[in-house]
């Protein structure tokens, strides 16, 4: 169908340089299509959305393309029974450029789950996203609040080029390392210091305890104080990888400093 409508718009043809009598025939173009694997397309895509300045601000929204034209004698050939495909296009809301697409020839599965799935993908890219009311839900809304924003912001692209697996892996181990590197020194240290010594300190259980409880009683009231903290323009070094790992293992030290004493 591509082939036939640019057949028909010389203009449009001779603005990116090509001539009717050199346009493929559509089955050629088809082919052509098929040979690529999906891992392919979503590389050019991402390469085809860096060549514009992304706002962090995206919308999502389906697409139903309907099926119909297709050569009936050809569905029945190969026993081809879909009507409709389903397209999910994620946009930036500033270049307009498409960041990802998700097809499907089913309905299983809500908008809100596949909205969900989609935005992991691309969590270190958004900073907001928009989509209307057929994707509203409760859950989406705590899933995103919960997605790891700093993880998908490492291993992601930058802004000249796509990160390389080997190099996601390496900042991985890297972080992880700086986790386990600081629950060592925390268990070495508390070791030293001995259990007779840290016997006393248990007395802030209670302390602790009452203050989760007054936390939680502000977050059921909608009362709680909020702390936004926005990413880096740029991704860190090797070395802030791993004092990334070290700064979030001294977070939740707090959630397994009774495990140090008790050892």
């Amino acid at each position: 169908m591509t082939i036939d409508l640019l057949k028909e718009m010389p203009q449009i043809t001779g603005e990116i340089g090509l001539n009717a009598a050199d346009l493929p025939a559509p089955s050629t173009l088809c082919k052509a299509f098929d040979r690529i694997s999906m891992s392919v397309c979503r590389v050019l895509l991402r390469q085809s959305a860096q060549l514009h300045d992304l706002s962090e601000h995206a919308a999502i929204d389906a697409t139903f393309y309907d099926r119909s034209p297709a050569s009936r004698h050809y569905c029945q050939r190969i026993s081809y029974r879909v009507q409709k495909l389903k397209v999910t296009k994620l946009v930036d809301t500033a270049s307009q450029s498409v960041l990802d697409v998700h097809c499907s020839t089913n309905r299983e599965g809500s908008d809100a789950d596949l909205a969900e799935q989609i935005a992991r993908r691309n969590a270190g890219d958004l900073r907001s996203l928009a989509a209307d009311k057929g994707y509203d839900k409760q859950s989406l809304r705590e899933g995103l609040r919960k997605l790891p924003g700093y993880v998908g912001f490492y291993v992601n692209s930058t802004d000249t080029e796509s990160a390389s697996v080997t190099g996601a892996g390496i900042r991985g181990v890297v972080a992880a390392l700086g986790v386990l590197a600081t629950f060592a020194l925390l268990g070495g240290a508390t070791a030293w210091v001995g259990h007779e010594t840290l016997s006393d300190i248990t007395i802030f259980e209670t302390l602790v305890g009452g203050l989760l409880i007054i936390f939680g009683l502000l977050v059921a009231f909608d009362r709680a104080p909020s702390l936004s903290v926005s990413l880096p323009k740029r991704r860190s070094s090797v070395l802030g990888f791993g004092l990334f790992g070290a700064g979030y293992a001294l977070a939740g030290a707090g959630c397994v400093a009774p495990v140090f004493w008790q050892l």
